[in-house]
């Protein structure tokens, strides 16, 4: 998207989150045509995925499978949330170019719960023992996240909708002046909480544990909301 595009963007931060032509004066001449909305969708759904992981996430699979089926949608990303542990010096600056974060590194990794406690608060502490004195880590829970590319404004508000009421309260609208239509489907679990700061360790292992299982409670609710959301959509047709 280009730098001087303008974006309209509507969220949930109010309970009237009704998507009107009129309320964001978004101008028809913007739109997409129908042509080159599907030439786009073809271009996407054919595309490798350049993610990390390199692979649609297990538990939102079938969801993503559904939105693409549909004539009316397309994802452009997608992440069923995660727990991470990442590592950067304090020094850190990001690339312009790249916009990548230097030295940033990526100690653990899930994107299901932490099934084995003990293992996973052993490698923090080892950890801690290694890193450099320049160097922090942080524990980050990062919640199911989706971006949907939509025909029509009547299908946006659709999917808006179904996704708020699914309890994905931080979803929110965004218009380009391109005419793309973006629906990212989010909510509000994320946490991040430092381990180590300065190389050393700023926690218990008593906290850590707990630490633990707040994670693994949210990523219990994380799943249950896409479940939620997917059995929305379905008995609003959204998929149909």
């Amino acid at each position: 998207m280009a730098c001087n595009n303008r974006i309209y963007m509507i969220s949930s931060t109010t309970d009237d989150y009704d998507v009107d032509d009129d309320d964001f004066k978004y101008d028809r001449k913007y739109s997409r045509t129908p042509k080159q909305f599907d030439t786009e969708r073809q271009q996407a759904l054919s595309r490798l995925d350049l993610s990390k992981k390199g692979s649609i996430d297990e538990s939102i699979e079938s969801l993503v499978i559904q939105l693409n089926k549909s004539a009316n949608f397309y994802t452009t990303s997608s992440c069923s949330g995660r727990i991470i542990v990442v590592t950067k010096s304090n020094d850190n600056v990001e690339s312009i170019n790249e916009k990548k974060k230097k030295g940033l590194q990526w100690q653990f990794v899930t994107h299901s719960l932490i099934n084995d406690v003990e293992e996973f608060v052993q490698k923090i502490v080892d950890h801690s023992q290694n890193i450099s004195l320049n160097e922090s880590s942080t524990l980050k829970f990062e919640s199911f996240i989706l971006h949907v590319r939509c025909r029509t404004l009547d299908a946006a508000r659709q999917l808006l909708h179904c996704s708020i009421d699914s309890g994905q309260r931080n979803s929110g609208l965004m218009i380009a002046n391109s005419g793309n239509l973006t629906v990212a489907v989010r909510n509000t679990l994320n946490l991040e909480v430092p381990l180590i700061i300065d190389g050393k360790l700023m926690i218990t292992l008593d906290y850590l544990h707990k630490l633990v299982d707040i994670v693994n409670a949210k990523m219990v609710s994380n799943f249950e909301m896409i479940q939620r959301f997917q059995r929305n959509c379905e008995l609003k047709s959204i998929f149909y």
